[in-house]
């Protein structure tokens, strides 16, 4: 007994729950790639800007790293914007409560923004994961039905009658933990992915408010 089997002889309400648990496969495995190589390229600009800092300690001017340094930050999601702000408010406010006021909110700001970007997806293969055994068990108990229904207008019943309907109907269980499991593990690599870009994020932005605030690198 497979999935072709049950697709083509299986009563209409366990095909239909078979279709939707290839469906959430097929949308949880597609999310899951795209978020991985789209969290790969934020990651590997975070790290260029990690490794640009470093060795900007002691060869750099502002104005250098102003012209190689935030090009990188503006390649990451919506760093191209915090870096405009964050020049603006520096320029266009006197008070320095004021300004290191309005930059903690902008970093803050920014930080929230960038982890709904690089976590956009997650939810929904983390729903996957926990839905698919449920959805995967209504199909078996709506097969089991059938197969009782189906029973009650036959007079003689014998192991072959009743055998191939409940394995169509129990192998839809099984395909429900079959999208659960790798949705499960697929969930958690971009969770752990989304912690590290932030940490790596947070990390270059309290230095690289530091220098573009003070002018210098310390």
């Amino acid at each position: 007994m497979d999935i072709f089997s049950v697709l083509t002889t299986a009563s209409l309400p366990v095909i239909l729950i078979t279709l939707c648990l290839l469906a959430m496969s097929i949308y949880s495995w597609g999310i899951s790639a795209y978020r991985y190589r789209k969290n790969k390229k934020e990651y590997r600009n975070l790290q260029s800007i990690s490794e640009r800092l470093e060795e900007s300690l002691s060869i750099e001017t502002v104005e250098q790293l102003e012209t190689s340094l935030f090009k990188r930050l503006a390649d990451t999601s919506g760093g191209e914007k915090f870096y405009a702000l964050l020049g603006y408010i520096i320029k266009n406010n006197g008070d320095d409560a004021t300004v290191k006021n309005k930059v903690l909110l902008l970093r803050k700001t920014h930080l929230s923004n960038f982890i709904n970007t690089i976590t956009s997806g997650i939810s929904h293969v983390s729903v996957i994961t926990y839905l698919a055994p449920y959805v995967g068990l209504l199909g078996t108990v709506l097969g089991i039905l059938d197969v009782f229904h189906n029973l009650g207008g036959l007079s003689v019943v014998t192991l072959n009658t009743v055998a191939a309907p409940l394995s169509e109907a129990l192998i839809v269980t099984a395909l429900g933990l079959c999208v659960a499991i790798p949705s499960y593990a697929l969930h958690s690599l971009l969770k752990n992915q989304s912690k590290s870009n932030y940490e790596v994020l947070d990390k270059a932005l309290d230095t690289l408010i530091t220098f573009k605030f003070n002018g210098e690198l310390r």
